[in-house]
């Protein structure tokens, strides 16, 4: 749920240079972009159940990637207090 809100909010702010053709972002930052949020259209990006998709199928992802070497993926909840300073 603070997700959402979030990453709708940097899209948004994010939105013109990532669909620049002209520069913007770093074509390897655009890919990873692109990647994770396939169509991206601002349209999309106030849809919940879009964005939702989107994290869901990059979770799972990942979560496959390391699945036979789950020791290698770090998975935690910043948003949870004190959890930052278990990052660091």
């Amino acid at each position: 749920d603070v997700w959402l809100p979030s990453i709708r909010q940097l899209l948004t702010r994010m939105h013109t240079n990532l669909t620049r053709t002209d520069g913007g972002f770093n074509i390897h930052i655009k890919r990873c972009y692109f990647d994770v949020f396939s169509n991206l259209s601002l349209e999309n990006i106030s849809d919940d159940s879009y964005l939702a998709d989107c994290y869901k199928r990059h979770l799972n992802a990942a979560q496959y990637y390391f699945e036979k070497r789950q020791a290698d993926f770090l998975s935690i909840d910043i948003a949870k207090a004190g959890r930052y300073q278990k990052v660091c």
